[in-house]
């Protein structure tokens, strides 16, 4: 068994990302900005990550959402969120070098804003 995210859990594609960001609910804690959109048919789920463009380095930017994922994948169960889709989106500062990025900030702030996010639900 794997331990990631399945392929369907993944949101995939510009467009994708764009509906939600454009259509979503904002919900903001600490250095996470959480887009959600309600869920219009069942089944139709799915989590996108990413970052702000001011972060210029790649690899940066890539270990930012992979702390933003696996913050996700250990929170993914605990969440009470009948969502669409949903787009996790880093809007903190970065270091200049990936190796300076404190995960375990990341994961507090993804969690809190889940948190956030599952309280506001009705």
């Amino acid at each position: 068994m794997t331990q990631g995210l399945a392929k369907r859990q993944i949101l995939r594609g510009h467009g994708a990302f764009a509906d939600i960001l454009a259509r979503g609910i904002a919900i903001t804690a600490g250095s996470i900005r959480l887009f959600v959109v309600p869920s219009i048919q069942p089944g139709e789920q799915g989590v996108g990550f990413t970052v702000v463009r001011g972060i210029k380095k790649a690899a940066v930017r890539n270990r930012i959402k992979r702390c933003m994922r696996e913050a996700f994948r250990l929170r993914q169960h605990e969440i009470r969120i009948k969502a669409g889709g949903m787009v996790l989106l880093y809007i903190g500062r970065a270091p200049k070098r990936s190796s300076e990025i404190d995960c375990t900030k990341i994961g507090l702030d993804v969690r809190a804003v889940l948190t956030r996010a599952s309280a506001k639900e009705p």
